[in-house]
């Protein structure tokens, strides 16, 4: 630029820098006193516009602006050295910003419609730098028109005033002296506002609210559009509101602002002085001498921890090197605390350490009987284990894999095993973990490196030989990071876990005095390599009568522990249990039992609370309200056999389940087969395996060829969204074919399962154990299986098989007499019925039914007894006695009462023959009085005894219990009733009799009681009355132990040993000492005091009367 010859234009000492001043009248202050305007101060009415990209400028202000347009720069340079004084300031969008519609036409978008005047006070160029220019900002302004663009925007103007409403005031000075005192918060809380007040409180007129209203706004932060929005408002009432929101939200900001920079300042502070006196208190320390240097305690507390280990060749070693590097590094050196890190995990970890073990069997198994019900093989396992190390002396490592659905308690186990042995105990998960680094550690190079989950284990348990539980080993995954699984091979390998290495530690661990145990639900998805080196024991699931007892001695207490509630505030019958069990949780383990018991005590809780009553008491009719409608409703679909459908067994992940098979067939000219049900590859083969070995029987039946020629067969599988695989439904299938084309169906209550050939060869399956207890949870009385299965149904359980009868095939023909018995060319072998060799053991080697087979003996002695003295078969001894035996034997609850009235009853035959025979040889029996009652009375047992049978447990123990109590009054009356003199006529006697049949029948008594009664009422004598009842005792207990027999035939829920509601054994073992003390009763009657003896029974009678209508309703 060179310069200009105009007088009013100097430059300073820099040769560089070029200043342009203008006239300094300009600079004085314009107020709005003044009435005249000077000539100087008329606007031009076109101006040459600096867009402004940062924010507007408002009227009465002395600012700087920068021109970093070049085109425009350039015209400025030239028109300044002309009359050029003002220029239009105008804000100019962001271009990416919002469209602003602007009011005049021919106006750009990016630049405001309102601006402000601003007179150039100054202009300098400083070498290439942008030109600076100092403006006086003066009046707004209306853009009318754009009369040039290029190389500058140039428009036609037109100015504009506040306007004001003179009616406003005193409001507009409420709003100004607001304002003011907001800027006076501001300048207190902001240095910066002070500065910048003081420089235009010279320049401005403060008390005009306009002018006040433009610079509040200017002293912002806001935004351009915000302030723009302020320079278009005319209006100064609302010019000076929006000023004022706009100095709330900034003195909002700055509050903020002063509580952020106080934080920071008092925590600098703090840090600080902690500094401080941390480096004052070591140096006096220092000075005392009861300090050290960091590293120096550091390697001494690592020297006092070696001294309690006993560390291998190799970890010594290390932890040799890594303390003598520790001397040599700084403290404020990064590698020092990676040294330090790593010191810490050597010398934390229990090298030689090992805690000591339990060696009590007996202990071990009062705690593994008390945490858990059932899972004897666990057990077994486990005090095999503790026997060894009794014998060695010392417990090796162990690896055992418990697989089982869930809820069965395998991770629970694991807990009572350490404790039981004495161990530490450690779980971890391995479910969904695809870092090979989370077992055997990070290497050290990382940053944030850390040993795996092993040994951190080790830390944690202080001891080298822990109890760990690897849960969910089935669930592993693999990713690029490596695969977990095959790093367990060196961990669970009894030859490679001594000489474990961590990445991290990278020095070998001993890890074989470990006792591992891995849970899983199924073994499918664990690699071979890594099931190999496991010992498999499997949990097969719990039955009903399983989860009963888990339920009350296990899931109950703890329930009403966590939920608050005492034993007296909740009630909770067996039979709602039971209830519960069936309907709401019938899968194989026992946690969707526990969430229901958790359900009914919330509802119970808050029963108790919002009611204000001291117990709630759970019945079958709350449970609807309480837990919904029932998940496992009964099956009655297929309960009726249909031709074509077929009940199969099923194992899976969550245990034994029951599924269908549906054939069906349509005519058709083209004939094929097609199956459904989202079946797997496996079972689709099992399907075409029973299709072709069906068909090819055709080649000797017409009628099969027949069927095949002229029908499209379509098979499915319910239930049809759930996935299914598994060659164990080959027979099953078969089944469903050969019922289809012969049009029979199956027997009623019969399942079946095995693998099919083409040849018809049955193969063995697995999961036998769970099938069977599907097949019992879901009421199947018969069972087919593989021959080659045999020995596994042998091995189970009593109480798993009780009430299922098997058939073992070894091909298909033998599986067509047992389900088509009625089929012609089918012959059904009858196979000599077998007594399970377990089940007799598991009677004589148990001390606890020894103790039951004892209180029988017992219960038997006094039966025959009191036949003997009162003239009763016993029965009402009998039948209590054998309700607990059966109980306590785990039978199931819906046949142990009437098996323990039917059982008694064919007690009650020979014990009534004994004691009638040793009345009748002492003469006082009235034998043509027994043969006028024995037909009605053998009538009326034969109606009680299928009366009884067809009433549930429950209700046939309340009648029990009701007619003890009335006998038991009866036998307290000092003096009996007498209604004549004489037995009343024939028909009533044979009313009376047949009652007294019915009533005995269905108590499972030989009615004594009830005779003798009668009898003495019509004032026969005493010997003689009980002679006769003793006599009449046998027409009720035989036709009333056949009529047990019979109605119980059928039913799939009895044990081994019985004949329908007639256990053998229990007969077996009592009749004999029940026929010997019935004499020694006749004997004592004709010496004994009876009246004393009869209050004492009575006595006895309501007792055991009251405690049964305890057991049943509470």
């Amino acid at each position: 630029m060179s310069k200009s010859p105009d007088p009013e234009l100097e430059t300073d000492d820099d040769p560089q820098e070029e200043v342009i001043e203008i006239d300094g009248d300009s600079l004085e202050t314009i107020t709005e006193e003044k009435a005249l305007v000077i000539s100087e101060d008329v606007f031009p009415d076109s101006l040459l516009i600096v867009p402004l990209y940062d924010r507007p400028l408002f009227p009465k202000m002395l600012l700087p602006v920068i021109i970093s347009d070049e085109k425009l720069e350039k015209v400025l340079e030239d028109e300044l050295k002309g009359p050029l004084k003002y220029v239009g300031l105008v804000y100019s969008y962001e271009p990416d910003g919002p469209n602003v519609e602007t009011e005049a036409e021919n106006v750009p978008d990016n630049l405001a419609n309102i601006g402000a005047v601003g007179r150039i006070v100054q202009a300098s160029k400083h070498g290439n730098d942008p030109m600076h220019i100092i403006v006086q900002v003066m009046e707004r302004f209306e853009i009318l028109e754009i009369i040039a663009e290029d190389p500058v925007y140039r428009a036609k103007v037109e100015y504009l005033q506040g306007t004001d409403d003179q009616k406003s005031e005193y409001e507009l000075k409420a709003f100004s002296v607001s304002i003011i005192n907001f800027i006076k918060e501001l300048v207190q809380l902001n240095p910066l506002f002070k500065e910048e007040l003081g420089l235009l409180m010279g320049r401005i007129n403060l008390k005009d609210p306009a002018t006040l209203a433009d610079f509040a706004a200017s002293m912002t932060t806001a935004s351009g559009k915000e302030l723009q929005e302020i320079l278009e408002t005319m209006s100064i009432k609302e010019r000076i509101e929006k000023a004022l929101n706009l100095l709330r939200h900034e003195l909002e900001v700055a509050k903020l602002q002063v509580k952020i920079s106080q934080r920071v300042e008092d925590r600098m502070s703090q840090q600080q002085r902690e500094f401080f006196l941390r480096e004052q208190l070591k140096e006096i320390k220092k000075e005392l001498g009861i300090t050290k240097e960091g590293s120096e305690s550091e390697t001494e507390k690592y020297e006092a921890r070696i001294k309690k280990l006993k560390l291998t060749e190799e970890g010594k070693e290390r932890i040799e090197e890594e303390l003598e590097k520790m001397r040599l590094i700084e403290p404020s050196s990064p590698e020092y605390h990676v040294t330090r890190t790593y010191l810490d995990w050597l010398t934390i970890l229990p090298w030689g350490i090992y805690s000591k073990d339990v060696f009590n069997i007996q202990r071990a198994a009062r705690i593994l009987n008390r945490d858990h019900y059932g899972l004897k093989d666990v057990k077994d396992r486990i005090l095999e284990l503790i026997s060894v190390g009794i014998i060695n002396g010392d417990l090796a490592g162990s690896i055992v894999l418990l697989v089982g659905p869930p809820g069965t308690g395998k991770t629970s186990v694991g807990q009572s095993i350490a404790r039981a042995i004495g161990r530490k105990f450690y779980r971890f998960s391995l479910g969904g973990m695809r870092d090979e680094a989370e077992i055997k550690g990070h290497r050290r190079t990382y940053i944030g490196a850390l040993p795996g989950k092993f040994i951190n284990a080790m830390k944690t348990c202080k001891t080298a030989n822990p109890v760990i539980m690897l849960d969910e080993i089935d669930k592993i995954g693999a990713s690029f990071q490596g695969d977990p699984a095959s790093a367990l091979l060196e961990v669970l390998d009894p030859e490679q876990n001594k000489d474990f290495l961590d990445h991290y530690l990278d020095v070998r661990f001993d890890l074989s005095k470990v006792l591992f145990i891995c849970t899983a639900n199924q073994t499918d998805t664990i690699p071979p390599a890594l099931l190999d080196r496991m010992e498999v024991i499997r949990l097969s699931g719990y039955i009903l009568e399983e989860k009963l007892q888990i339920a009350r001695k296990h899931l109950l207490p703890k329930q009403l522990k966590i939920h608050g509630l005492k034993k007296s505030q909740f009630s909770l019958p067996k039979v709602v249990l039971r209830e519960i069990i069936d309907g709401y949780a019938r899968e194989a383990g026992v946690r969707s039992l526990e969430n229901n018991l958790k359900k009914i005590m919330r509802k119970s809780a808050r029963k108790i609370v919002e009611e204000e009553i001291e117990n709630v008491k759970i019945t079958k009719d709350d449970l609807p309200e309480m837990l919904g409608r029932k998940t496992f409703a009964e099956e009655t679909r297929y309960k009726k056999p249909k031709v074509g459908v077929i009940t199969g067994l099923a194992y899976t992940s969550v245990g034994g389940a029951t599924l269908f098979i549906e054939a069906s067939f349509v005519e058709a000219k083209n004939p094929g087969f097609k199956q459904t049900g989202q079946l797997g590859d496996v079972m689709i083969e099992s399907t075409e395996i029973a299709y072709t070995y069906i068909r090819s029987k055709g080649s000797s039946d017409a009628r099969i060829k027949k069927f095949f020629a002229e029908n499209f067969v379509h098979m499915h599988v319910p239930a049809g969204a759930t996935p299914k695989d598994g060659p164990s439904a080959g027979i099953t299938m078969a089944c469903a074919l050969h019922s289809l084309v012969a049009n029979e169906a199956i027997i009623p209550n019969i399942a079946m399962t095995g693998e099919l050939t083409l040849t018809g060869l049955v193969m063995p399956i697995g999961g036998v154990k769970e099938k069977t207890i599907a097949a019992r949870r879901t009421g199947i009385s018969q069972l087919i299986f593989p021959a080659e299965n045999q020995k596994d149904f042998e091995d189970l359980d009593e109480i798993i098989t009780r009430g299922i009868k098997p058939h073992f095939v070894k091909t298909f023909e033998d599986v067509l007499p047992i389900c088509f018995p009625n089929l012609k060319g089918t012959s059904k072998k009858k196979p000599a019925k077998k007594i399970n060799r377990h089940y007799m053991q598991s009677i004589f080697n148990n001390p606890e039914i020894i103790s039951l087979l004892g209180l029988l003996f017992v219960s038997g002695a006094f039966a025959g007894l009191l036949a003997g003295l009162f003239g009763v078969g016993g029965g009402i001894i009998l039948v209590p006695a054998l309700l607990y035996a059966f109980d306590e034997l785990g039978y199931s609850a819906e046949v142990t009462a009437h098996m323990a009235v039917g059982t008694s009853l064919a007690i009650i035959v020979p014990t009534s023959i004994t004691s009638a025979w040793s009345h009748y040889k002492r003469g006082p029996g009235n034998i043509i009085l027994f043969r006028k009652l024995a037909i009605p009375v053998m009538f009326g047992a034969l109606l009680g005894s299928w009366l009884g049978g067809s009433l549930s447990g429950d209700t046939l123990k309340a009648v029990f219990a009701t007619l003890t109590m009335l006998i038991a009054l009866n036998l307290l009356r000092k003096n009996h009733f007498v209604l004549a003199k004489e037995l009343p006529a024939a028909s009533k006697q044979w009313s009376a009799a047949g009652l007294i049949g019915l009533l005995s029948a269905i108590m499972g008594i030989g009615g004594g009681v009830f005779f003798t009664s009668y009898f003495t009422a019509y004032s026969l004598p005493m010997l003689s009355a009980v002679g006769t009842s003793a006599s009449l005792g046998l027409m009720i207990s035989l036709p009333g132990a056949i009529g047990y027999i019979f109605s119980g035939w059928y039913n799939p829920n009895l044990p081994q040993l019985s004949f329908g509601y007639f256990n053998l054994m229990s007969f077996l073992f009592i009749f004999p000492i029940t026929m010997f003390m019935a004499p020694q009763g006749a004997k004592l009657a004709h010496k004994l005091d009876k009246d004393k003896l009869k209050r004492w029974f009575a006595l006895f009678l309501m007792i055991m009367s009251l405690r049964m209508f305890y057991k049943i309703y509470i």
